[in-house]
């Protein structure tokens, strides 16, 4: 399903709680900023932020989650819901130095009574021209 809420979009996706959804979750994600026109995004960070969400998730035993994107001025939004135990968990603050440390802009965990939401906000803007590889100069000597 995809949405268009005044100026961002967003797309979500129902996914079964499996071993390999981190991975299938990442590659829809970055497909989806793909199609929207991002082209010069870091895509090993915003899929190994996914997955590091998605695999929290998972983890917490239920059967479904929900993946959730948005983007708004070069930043995507990534939202996980997921319906397992509903106690805190202790390791969500070694999930969150680990997205943060992986490139995100800001992420966040909330326990809640029907779940736990985990996001971060990731920066979608081109890379500087210092950053992007330098096309290669013929070489004059003879």
């Amino acid at each position: 399903m995809q949405t268009r809420i005044a100026d961002r979009r967003g797309k979500n996706w129902p996914l079964e709680s499996r071993p390999w959804t981190p991975r299938g979750a990442s590659r829809r994600v970055a497909e989806a900023l793909h199609a929207w026109g991002y082209q010069h995004f870091d895509e090993e960070t915003v899929r190994t932020v996914v997955e590091l969400l998605v695999t929290a998730a998972v983890d917490d035993g239920g059967d479904h989650l929900s993946v959730h994107l948005a983007d708004h001025q070069e930043h995507a939004m990534v939202l996980v819901l997921s319906s397992g135990p509903h106690a805190d968990r202790p390791d969500d603050g070694s999930l969150l130095r680990a997205v943060a440390s992986r490139g995100s802009a800001d992420c966040g965990v909330e326990n809640a009574g029907d779940g736990h939401r985990r996001w971060a906000l990731l920066d979608l803007a081109p890379p500087t021209p210092a950053a992007l590889p330098r096309p290669a100069t013929p070489s004059t000597e003879r």
